[in-house]
């Protein structure tokens, strides 16, 4: 949009007192909400909207800003668990309003609670295992809280094509130590070790992305190994169905 354009409204003014008019009101507050400078032209006269919405209050008060460690408890976010954890981040990271985060949140808790609350029904023990409890933990919270705040992101960090939302969570996060640690091969290291390949904490991201939603599993390659992690052909399937909340891991009951 232009940095400078005017925007006309037309509308049936009230018959006997426009200084009442509920429609100036209603244009108002649209306008307000497009983020708009502006100013009402009536038949020509210029005046200003907040100074002719100023005659109806005596007092303006303004707010506080919310209290976020108390909204996280009062959530249930503040736990040491990873999926909260990536939760809080992902909702830090958009500037979710507190009516987002506590949709969003609801959506992870309803998608991927249970099987990354120490429940005894899931066996994630071996790779491929470790492989969809990362994508439960780790992915599902991005997929719940793009679809919330950018549809456009979303489609393109699921159909391989973004990996920006990856990294924006964590990397230099205090997630990132965690998660990238268990990313690194056996001869890998993100320091100089003798015998070992120098990596960086954005190339095992970007590994991590490609295995998930990149990598076509054709030509005798059946899965991917990231450190501990394994990823096959299900994975993009796996994590979005885990998303969807229409999973066997989905519990509406929390």
């Amino acid at each position: 949009m232009p940095e400078n354009y005017n925007v006309a409204v037309y509308y049936d003014a009230w018959e006997n007192d426009n200084d009442t008019d509920p429609v100036l009101s209603l244009v108002y507050e649209i306008i307000k909400q497009l983020g708009i400078n502006y100013d009402f032209d009536d038949n020509g006269n210029t005046f200003d909207a907040c100074r002719y919405l100023d005659r109806f209050f005596d007092t303006r008060l303004s707010l506080p800003p919310a209290d976020k460690t108390a909204f996280y408890r009062e959530m249930g976010l503040d736990s040491g668990y990873i999926l909260e954890k990536v939760s809080r981040k992902v909702i830090d990271t958009y500037n979710m309003e507190l009516r987002e985060a506590t949709r969003f949140y609801r959506q992870v808790k309803t998608a991927a609670y249970e099987p990354t609350h120490d429940s005894r029904k899931w066996d994630f023990g071996f790779s491929d295992g470790k492989g969809k409890k990362l994508l439960l933990m780790c992915i599902t919270p991005i997929l719940v809280g793009l679809k919330i705040v950018d549809i456009s992101l979303y489609n393109d960090f699921v159909n391989g094509k973004n990996s920006k939302p990856l990294m924006d969570i964590y990397k230099e996060s205090d997630l990132e130590d965690w998660l990238c640690s268990g990313l690194l091969n056996r001869d890998e290291a993100f320091e100089e070790i003798e015998g070992k390949t120098l990596v960086t904490v954005e190339q095992k991201l970007q590994s991590l992305y490609e295995a998930i939603f990149v990598t076509e599993y054709t030509n005798g390659v059946y899965h991917t190994m990231i450190g501990d992690y394994e990823f096959d052909s299900n994975s993009k399937h796996f994590v979005r169905s885990i998303e969807s909340m229409l999973s066997v891991y989905a519990d509406y009951e929390l």
